[in-house]
């Protein structure tokens, strides 16, 4: 099996999405001592940002189905939430990849923010603390 890598543009209005939690992004690339402090992952495609995986859960009623993933994320700023507010993402993408070891999906966005509940029939409005 070769390694393979795609990228799946996600429109995320199909989809209800949740917040779960923050975490930051450990940088493996630095070396630190034993017992020290790994420092956090930085966004090299252009914003500089500390990059964040962040827990969601989607869900897609026309088909019935709920997922959790982790998307990563730059912000300058930890994002922050309740428990399943209503989540909206920029440009979210999942890669799906594989290779002789296994297969998994990477889902990165461009940046994020928490929406506000919709009223029936209307779309959800920007909250007052967009990330």
């Amino acid at each position: 099996m070769t390694d393979t890598l795609s990228t799946i543009f996600v429109d995320t209005n199909r989809y209800e999405i949740g917040f779960n939690s923050a975490m930051p992004v450990p940088d493996y690339d630095v070396p630190v001592a034993q017992g020290a402090k790994r420092p956090q992952k930085r966004d090299t495609d252009g914003t500089g940002f500390p990059l964040w995986r962040i827990s969601v859960t989607m869900t897609c009623r026309e088909i019935s189905e709920r997922k959790t993933i982790v998307v990563q994320v730059p912000s300058r700023d930890e994002p922050e939430g309740e428990f399943d507010d209503h989540v909206s993402f920029a440009n979210l993408v999942c890669r799906p990849w594989g290779n002789q070891n296994g297969s998994g999906q990477r889902w990165e966005a461009d940046s994020f923010g928490i929406t506000q509940a919709a009223a029936p029939g209307r779309p959800p409005t920007p909250a007052t603390k967009p990330k």
